[in-house]
């Protein structure tokens, strides 16, 4: 239809939309992973790879898996200038999380020539709620969304949906 507005499907956390100016090179922290992932971090990140390939098959944005680290999720650095700052590692990890959150990502920007871009993003995964292969895929599938940049979306039924406008769903595709 000639004239017909398009409406955006997702929102972004930092605008204007703001992208990793390299590839995300990630680690995983396999620290407090529950069962089915305690001791099996080959799985682990096998199934958060499968997560990540949503996102890859759609959008120009390049993952680089770095191996294991003890650095925990969400870890950030005291800057004598600037005060709090990330650390500039990417991981995913496990913890505890209030109430029903089954994921949280963290991500950080600064300014660089050409606009901001994102250098840190951290996921932590749920001790509690992610405890079977699908909840994995539906959780790290929504908060790998999240380290790309995008904020949950204002419509129902997408990957993306989430509070305040919308709830959350079980998807795992676009």
């Amino acid at each position: 239809n000639e004239g017909a507005r398009l409406v955006p499907k997702f929102r972004i956390l930092f605008p204007p939309a703001t992208r990793w100016r390299e590839p995300l090179r990630w680690w995983y922290n396999g620290t407090n992973a529950p069962a089915p992932w305690d001791g099996d971090t080959a799985g682990t990140v096998s199934e958060i790879r499968k997560a990540l390939e949503v996102w890859t098959a759609v959008c120009d944005v390049a993952f680089d898996y770095q191996g294991e680290t003890t650095i925990p999720p969400n870890n950030v650095v005291q800057d004598s200038a600037w005060g709090v700052q990330p650390d500039n590692v990417n991981v995913v990890g496990w913890g505890e999380l209030d109430g029903r959150t089954a994921g949280v990502t963290w991500a950080w920007t600064e300014p660089r020539a050409g606009g901001d871009a994102l250098v840190d993003a951290d996921i932590i995964l749920s001790t509690a709620l992610v405890r079977s292969t699908a909840e994995l895929k539906r959780t790290g599938t929504h908060e790998w969304g999240h380290a790309l940049g995008l904020a949950h979306s204002d419509f129902y039924g997408t990957l993306m949906s989430g509070p305040p406008v919308t709830t959350y769903n079980n998807l795992t595709t676009l």
